[in-house]
């Protein structure tokens, strides 16, 4: 029996909102404001949502689905966040990492996450290598700087993205600790428990 078993209201389901839905329904309801800006470029809720609704479809078509493992190595970056609710939208499992960490590391993470699907950033070349040397998102792949704004393009006109229903239970994020006693560790994070994030 859980804690929330407990709960004086009960529960009446496990379903729960999907993370991705969250910007759905801000781009609904405030399409034209400002949600993102980095230096002079800013982007609209509306602007994101249908951006994150093409990279999900993109991964769609790549065969990810409800509960695979998206890796996600880039640096804070205005596509990063797009791309991040692109993967929560497929109700895929996002696994980001550290930047800082070496292209080894990152490699490991998305085998011992079972990472099927490869977000990366142009500026880290040789962390992109590493995860195309260990062969698990093969051609499932999107770096931002070089084939992300083509996939957004491509896909921008699929329409909205039929967001996944998830459940409590159902795994969001793989988080790995921070290694200080050797390899990195992964604890996952329930869709569930993402309202205490």
């Amino acid at each position: 029996m859980s804690n929330r078993d407990n709960l004086p209201f009960g529960r009446h389901s496990d379903r729960v909102m999907n993370f991705g839905s969250f910007l759905t329904q801000a781009a609904a309801r405030l399409p034209d404001h400002p949600a993102l800006i980095r230096g002079e470029t800013m982007r609209t809720y509306g602007e994101i949502n249908r951006r994150a609704a093409a990279i999900a479809h993109a991964l769609m078509k790549m065969g990810i689905a409800k509960g695979d493992a998206g890796l996600m190595h880039s640096a804070n970056e205005l596509d990063m966040a797009e791309a991040m609710y692109g993967v929560f939208k497929t109700g895929a499992v996002l696994v980001p990492t550290n930047f800082r960490l070496g292209p080894e590391d990152i490699a490991k993470m998305g085998q011992a996450s079972g990472a099927t699907a490869f977000v990366g950033h142009a500026r880290f070349g040789e962390h992109i290598e590493a995860v195309r040397k260990a062969g698990y998102a093969a051609e499932r792949e999107i770096i931002i700087g070089e084939t992300y704004d083509a996939v957004v393009a491509a896909h921008e006109n699929d329409g909205p993205f039929p967001t996944a229903t998830v459940d409590y239970n159902d795994p969001s994020w793989d988080f790995f600790t921070s290694g200080t006693a050797g390899f990195p560790k992964c604890a996952v994070l329930a869709r569930g428990r993402m309202a205490v994030v």
